[in-house]
């Protein structure tokens, strides 16, 4: 049910608007010294196509 909802939201915002601000509130929750490590896991989720080789990429990070 929340799913939904979430998509409902989102399908009408701007992606990249949308993907920074989750980077914006995500990063001020992370200790500085795993910034890095982070981001590489974001940077190779968002690569991916489809939910299986996303996640078979961060776990490789």
């Amino acid at each position: 049910m929340r799913l939904k909802a979430f998509q409902k939201f989102f399908e009408k915002q701007n992606i990249s608007g949308v993907r920074f601000i989750f980077y914006r509130n995500l990063f001020s929750v992370v200790p500085e010294k795993q910034t890095k490590e982070v981001s590489h896991m974001l940077k190779a989720l968002h690569v991916q196509e489809c939910k299986a080789s996303a996640q078979k990429s961060i776990a490789s990070v």
